[in-house]
């Protein structure tokens, strides 16, 4: 499994109403871009205001549960990504040393807890490989097609096809077609 550590958000480039969220290998250089809603975002854009804020947030809660039964958040793992959905476990155990328990978690739930309670996040390794993002033109970095959701990659065809972009029209069209 490869660290890695949230670096911060930007907006997904002419796409509505989506951002990503970038995580960085720790001591490397390869990012991985999560698109997230913006409902995420704004969630986890209000946990970084932690000390602005006076109610705790769901992850708080969760946080305080855990810490109440004697357990605590070991790490977030990022275990794969299916036609835009990234899957995560988080890995809780008991602090007394008894056996880890693995659940399955929304990614951006399990980087809010990662971010209330400083644990770890790690993806593994063949994840990583397969999703960096990788350079382009202009040194922009780009996301895979597979991380995209079904309706990002809808609405990127229709921006292709008015710019008469046929080519990556041809390639989203065959993306979405095969995640049906």
């Amino acid at each position: 499994m490869v660290e890695l550590e949230l670096v911060g958000f930007a907006e997904l480039r002419k796409i509505s109403s989506f951002y990503t969220m970038c995580l960085h290998e720790k001591g490397g250089t390869r990012k991985l871009l999560v698109p997230i809603g913006d409902v995420e975002y704004a969630f986890l854009q209000r946990l970084d205001l932690r000390n602005r804020r006076v109610r705790q947030l769901m992850p708080d809660v969760v946080n305080n549960l855990l810490t109440k039964l004697n357990y605590k958040l070991d790490m977030v793992v990022i275990k794969g990504v299916s036609h835009g959905i990234f899957s995560s476990d988080i890995v809780v155990s008991p602090k007394d040393g008894g056996e880890s328990i693995t659940l399955d978690c929304r990614l951006t739930d399990a980087v809010s807890m990662a971010i209330v309670t400083e644990a770890p996040i790690f993806v593994k390794k063949e994840v990583l490989d397969a999703e960096y993002a990788s350079k382009a033109r202009g040194d922009r970095e780009m996301l895979s097609l597979n991380s995209l959701p079904t309706s990002i990659l809808k609405e990127a065809m229709d921006m292709a096809v008015k710019s008469e972009n046929y080519e990556l029209a041809a390639q989203l069209r065959n993306e979405i077609n095969m995640r049906k």
